[in-house]
């Protein structure tokens, strides 16, 4: 339990850093509302996440939607 709340932690202080206009903002993190789960709160999408918005739009073009590669290297340039 105390490494995954560890784990937790860590990923709390590394998105509350984040700002790129493809990663949601941070909002909080709760360790009460699912327990024994911990959630993090980001802001209400109106198409939901992105495999639910797909599923619902099979003949969307998905290279169109999201700007993959562009994510993980700045991941990697803020870590």
């Amino acid at each position: 339990m105390m490494d995954h709340l560890q784990d937790f932690c860590s990923e709390v202080l590394v998105w509350r850093q984040l700002r790129h206009p493809n990663i949601l903002p941070f909002i909080g993190a709760n360790l009460e509302l699912f327990e024994p789960r911990f959630c993090f709160i980001s802001p209400w999408m109106n198409n939901g996440d992105i495999m639910s918005y797909l599923k619902q739009h099979p003949d969307h073009d998905r290279f169109k939607t999201v700007s993959i590669p562009k994510v993980p290297l700045y991941l990697c340039a803020n870590r």
